[in-house]
């Protein structure tokens, strides 16, 4: 065997063509085949679900702080009688702890009932979706993240309190409220929330526009009246090729003439293709071509209503006498020729074949976009019939059943039946699962980060506003136009707004490589635009959040803030 191996070496290694070639041996573990993008999906989806938890601590870090600030009095008297930091500490932490666990509880009650409806409901769709359900580890999770909130929250209670001045009964200025909070804390709630909102928006917008961008083009295909149609074959008939031949284009030849159909394509749909890819040259520049190759017959084009943008598709004569002409899309063509005029060119699978066994390029169709697939690939396509695939083209609101189609072959040859029947719509639908999947969750963390989001900020400033009721007030009764104490309390809440959007900047900057690995279909320019409408909405929706307190506080009498303080 061994010496069988070199002389064969020897031989090829003589031949010009196989100059410079070599085989390349790539291992990849299962796992990365079966999960493909999977993992990098789920990192995003974390990282998306991180991002709300931060903001919704944020917002009940804001809660707790008001709370504790509403409470000085209490607190003042239970440091006079002796208790210490720590004692405080403790007994906010025990009433935390108390409202996050039956938040926790809650939360898991409530996802069990929604895993066991969603595995009911998915079985048919994601493997082993059974398995979807509240276990032990959602359980410790759910525990141990209740514990370090709970400390977390006690700790910043704690931490804005002034002790001393707790214990000597003292306050400490405002405009128009005692408050132990200090401005610092409340700006750096803003800057979180504004940095969070804006990282999260921006790349979940940027990965609904890839996906949104897919589910159109696919949805541009003309398949609505197609059907694609597999066909078993008896063991008799497999094993004489030249027969099942004949008889499948028998059975193209019946089917064509039913009622409800328009015509037949004895071809395999491009939606469920497992192409592989064919190593041509192209034989003027010897130059190497790597497409994805199909083999078709000559109604296969018009089926699809897939544009012959030069030249001309197959016809009857190329499938009969077998002759050596090729297709192209245009996405190959762009590549043997910089302008997209390939026709006339040569290819070849074996340069060394000779001259008469070149193909020739007829023509060049326009490229179809691929439900599933991000990108156009380039494809060639050969005069040969499809073995056991038809692609049926029904006519308008009429319907093909498999019992029909199985009446009709076994009349032809009682070793043929209907192995599958499936209408293009539902394989696109099928083929744009992930992309469904995607888009709907991009879309309710959008909608989950701005209700977040909303509500935090309208919290922060409601606050604010009530610090400076006094202020307003009184710029109220010397003549203040609403305008203007918006614009008072828009600035106090801008620096930590400006922080929030330079965070943002730095969040993506560092998440830039990751970023640009999903975006790399969409242009900088419509990536500058997403970006910009993200900063203008968040600073729109801080905007609203400065307004909505200040409204309720103008529409109370001037005077009753400054009475409100006396």
């Amino acid at each position: 065997m061994g010496s069988e191996m070199c002389i064969r070496d020897r031989h090829i290694t003589a031949e010009a063509f196989f100059s410079g070639w070599h085989i390349q041996l790539e291992l990849n573990p299962l796992q990365n085949v079966i999960l493909k993008e999977t993992p990098k999906n789920i990192y995003w989806l974390i990282l998306a679900v991180l991002g709300l938890v931060i903001i919704a601590c944020v917002n009940i870090s804001n809660v707790f702080i008001v709370r504790t600030a509403a409470r000085k009095h209490t607190l003042a008297l239970s440091a006079a009688v002796g208790a210490t930091r720590f004692i405080l500490f403790k007994q906010f932490w025990l009433e935390i702890v108390l409202l996050i666990g039956s938040a926790s509880f809650i939360g898991l009650t409530l996802s069990a009932v929604i895993l066991a409806e969603l595995s009911h409901l998915a079985q048919a769709i994601l493997p082993r979706a059974s398995e979807l359900s509240v276990n032990m580890a959602s359980v410790l999770i759910a525990v141990l993240s209740c514990l370090i909130l709970s400390t977390l929250f006690a700790y910043l209670c704690t931490r804005i309190i002034n002790y001393r001045q707790l214990i000597g009964g003292l306050k400490s200025a405002g405009k128009g409220k005692t408050v132990q909070v200090s401005k610092r804390i409340w700006q750096s709630l803003v800057a979180f929330q504004v940095a969070i909102t804006c990282t999260l928006l921006f790349i979940n917008l940027l990965i609904f526009n890839v996906n949104n961008a897919n589910i159109n083009d696919a949805f541009t295909l003309p398949i609505k009246q197609l059907t694609s149609i597999e066909i078993n074959l008896a063991n008799y008939l497999s094993a004489d090729r030249e027969k099942a031949n004949q008889v499948l284009n028998q059975a193209a030849n019946e089917i064509a003439l039913l009622p409800e159909v328009a015509q037949v394509s004895r071809s395999s749909s491009p939606i469920n293709d497992n192409l592989i890819t064919w190593s041509l040259i192209e034989v003027a520049n010897n130059k190497l071509v790597l497409p994805f190759g199909k083999a078709v017959d000559e109604h296969y084009f018009s089926v699809l209503k897939q544009p012959i943008l030069q030249g001309r598709s197959f016809s009857t004569e190329d499938i009969k006498s077998d002759a050596n002409v090729i297709v192209i899309n245009d996405v190959l063509a762009k590549q043997l020729s910089s302008d997209g005029n390939a026709l006339g060119m040569r290819l070849s699978f074996d340069i060394t074949s000779g001259r008469e066994n070149d193909l020739t390029i007829i023509g060049i169709v326009k490229a179809m976009p691929i439900p599933g697939k991000a990108l156009k690939e380039p494809k060639a396509f050969l005069t040969r019939q499809g073995y056991r695939s038809f692609i049926v083209e029904l006519k308008n609101n009429q319907q093909l059943k498999k019992q029909t189609l199985n009446t009709l072959l076994q009349k032809i040859d009682t070793g043929i039946s209907v192995h599958k029947l499936e209408s293009l719509n539902s394989q696109r639908d099928t083929a744009l699962f992930r992309q469904y999947v995607v888009s709907a969750t991009t879309i309710m963390l959008i909608v989950a980060t701005i209700v977040l989001t909303s509500i935090g900020l309208v919290s922060i400033m409601r606050y604010s506003v009530q610090l400076r009721r006094a202020e307003i007030g009184i710029r109220l009764c010397i003549g203040a136009k609403p305008l203007d104490l918006f614009l008072l309390v828009f600035k106090q809440s801008g620096a930590g707004i400006l922080i929030g959007v330079l965070l943002s900047v730095g969040i993506l900057f560092l998440l830039q490589q990751q970023s640009q690995n999903i975006a790399n279909t969409v242009p900088t320019l419509t990536q500058l635009v997403l970006f910009l409408t993200t900063l203008i909405f968040v600073v729109i929706l801080g905007a609203i959040a400065c307004y909505l307190p200040l409204n309720t506080q103008l529409k109370r009498p001037a005077i009753s803030g400054i009475q409100s303080e006396s």
